[in-house]
């Protein structure tokens, strides 16, 4: 970990370096305090397989949230001195990181694992016998296969005698550092059953949990560990909602009372009391179909509302449910409900604004849908609008106006190609009638930014109007690569954002390495060049540039080795470029 002194940027500076115990993945800054989430080595699991392993989902169209497989290191550091950050708490998780959250002083944390015995008794079954010629459906005799199960469960029943608790729990341990006189404590936060819950999604072998702790106080914290699957994580100012998404064959009955067969994604709320270090389970329920991501869940005025998809295309089946849900006495009931919405598409981005509901889907167009839902329990369809292309994150630009991005698209009649980054302006005045007023597409098939699918790339800078956008820009070129375009730009774009005048182009800050680009046309050699690539899936969407920050009349472009600095009012000329590779400490040079 590093910190910088930034400002002003042209004296800009490294003031100190901090050893980090495993991968750095996230981070809060409030006053003087620093939270940081690190990864460390994959959960022991013997054989168990992540279904996203490694992979760090934010935008969950082809990937799930249940974690990369890693253990969790939280660490709060004292940053009152910058140069000499002064290590105040650990948590130690021996589950993978989900999402976390930061409301005043309080830090909420999100993680999953599935505990590492139960991959043996998995592996067991699937390389024994009966379980190999179940999957192959060879035929054997009913002696045969009664013989061959006696002799596994005999096996497994053995390996469970083996095990102890901690082979099945989740272990979450804690280090609370007073000072030099007072020394340090250390927690077991797993020493007894309190704050264990059992879900009743009916997945016994994956463990959902929830932890919290206050950043100015050395109080310990408190961690609530649900015996079910994680999921998308949304949070209000008082409650905190976990979406995991489940077959609905594999959930008990009385969650899906009104869930008709197929998909369905499993709710848990947990209460976020005025003493930040106490976390409460308050109530599960179940709606059907699966979800997007956070953005497909919102609280207003004590009702959840929901956006879920259900099949996928190309299945003539897909469609699209908005569901609304109250808590009745432990139980996260539909009390209101738009369902079959926009048949043969699916669900790309959504955004509720209080009494408002919005959502785009697609298959070859972009209807984006507008929603009327002052009546929780009589939701409407205001409009609609269709258009080519689709968004995949939308921003609230102000009452009446969403900013969004997402892709371009062309018909090809069973299918579009996208064709191109693009930002758009709806007016949404009129809710029976909403416009689209300024569009701007950037370069063509294959481009990509890591905003379109991670919202905190999305740097819109309300007091300024400005937007700054992460790109690697594609345009089609002859002699190109196999699909006959080139990587003509790799850096940060800035515009000016207006009603009036929709979106005009500040400048760019270019992160271009010639030396990386490149150096023939081969699909092989195009797809491997890490960031420079024509074809990169539009959900994986990977710009060199990550994220960047709008400070005074300067730009922060901030990609994995290097921060560029370039003034506002003479775009393309560096006023500071900091090397965050070099100068690190090493084995031989602490």
């Amino acid at each position: 970990m590093q910190i910088w002194a930034a400002f002003p940027p042209v004296e800009a500076h490294r003031v100190a370096v901090v050893p980090v115990d495993g991968t750095p993945k996230r981070m809060f800054v409030s006053n003087d305090r620093l939270v940081l989430y690190s990864s460390q080595s994959r959960v022991p699991n013997d054989g168990y397989f992540y279904p996203v392993y490694g992979v760090d989902c934010t935008y969950g169209y082809d990937c799930d949230f249940l974690g990369d497989g890693t253990k969790t290191v939280v660490s709060v550091y004292d940053i009152t001195d910058r140069s000499k950050p002064t290590l105040e708490r650990e948590l130690r998780f021996g589950a993978s990181y989900i999402s976390s959250r930061r409301i005043a002083n309080a830090v909420y944390t999100v993680l999953a694992t599935t505990p590492h015995r139960s991959g043996v008794i998995s592996s067991n079954y699937y390389q024994s016998p009966v379980g190999i010629y179940a999957c192959r459906n060879e035929q054997w005799s009913a002696s045969r296969v009664r013989k061959a199960y006696e002799e596994l469960k005999a096996q497994l029943r053995d390996e469970i005698k083996k095990t102890t608790l901690d082979d099945w729990l989740p272990t979450v341990t804690e280090r609370r550092i007073f000072n030099e006189l007072d020394g340090e404590k250390v927690d077991d936060l797993t020493s007894n059953c309190e704050g264990f819950l059992a879900s009743g999604d009916g997945v016994g072998s994956s463990f959902l949990q929830v932890s919290t702790f206050d950043l100015d106080r050395i109080a310990p914290s408190r961690t609530v560990t649900v015996l079910g699957t994680a999921g998308a994580v949304y949070a209000s100012t008082d409650a905190l909602y976990v979406a995991a998404r489940r077959e609905s064959s594999m959930v008990s009955d009385w969650y899906l009372a009104d869930v008709s067969p197929g998909e369905a994604t499993i709710l848990h709320k947990f209460a976020l009391a005025q003493n930040p270090s106490k976390i409460d389970y308050i109530a599960s329920g179940a709606v059907k179909g699966r979800i997007l991501n956070q953005f497909s869940m919102d609280e207003y005025q004590g009702y959840l509302r929901i956006a879920t998809t259900t099949g996928h295309l190309p299945s003539a089946g897909v469609h699209s449910t908005l569901s609304i849900v109250e808590n009745n006495q432990g139980v996260l009931e539909v009390v209101g409900q738009l369902d079959q919405l926009a048949p043969k598409e699916d669900i790309r981005s959504v955004r509720f604004d209080g009494t408002r509901g919005f959502m785009v889907t697609f298959k070859k167009t972009d209807p984006l849908f507008v929603f009327d839902l002052a009546d929780p329990r009589n939701p409407k369809i205001k409009g609609e609008l269709k258009i080519p292309g689709f968004s995949t994150y939308m921003h609230m630009l102000d009452d009446n106006h969403i900013l969004s991005i997402g892709y371009d698209a062309d018909d090809q009649g069973s299918f579009a190609w996208f064709t191109g980054i693009k930002l758009q302006i709806f007016d949404v005045s009129d809710l029976s009638n909403p416009k689209s007023l300024h569009v701007e597409t950037i370069g063509t098939r294959g481009s990509t930014s890591e905003a379109a699918t991670n919202h905190l790339a999305f740097n819109y800078f309300a007091a300024k109007g400005l937007l700054a956008l992460p790109i690697n820009i594609c345009e089609s070129v002859e002699g190109g690569d196999i699909f006959q375009t080139k990587t003509t730009f790799v850096g940060l774009l800035v515009y000016r954002v207006s009603i009036e005048k929709g979106f005009e182009l500040v400048g760019r800050v270019s992160h271009w390495d010639p030396d990386k680009a490149p150096t023939t046309d081969s699909y092989a050699d195009i797809n491997y060049q890490a960031g420079y690539s024509c074809h990169t899936w539009w959900t994986q969407s990977a710009s060199m540039v990550k994220r960047s920050i709008i400070m005074d009349d300067f730009v922060y472009s901030i990609a994995d080795d290097q921060i560029k600095v370039q003034n506002l009012d003479q775009m393309g000329v560096d006023v500071k470029s900091m090397d965050l590779m070099g100068g690190l400490p090493t084995l031989d040079n602490p």
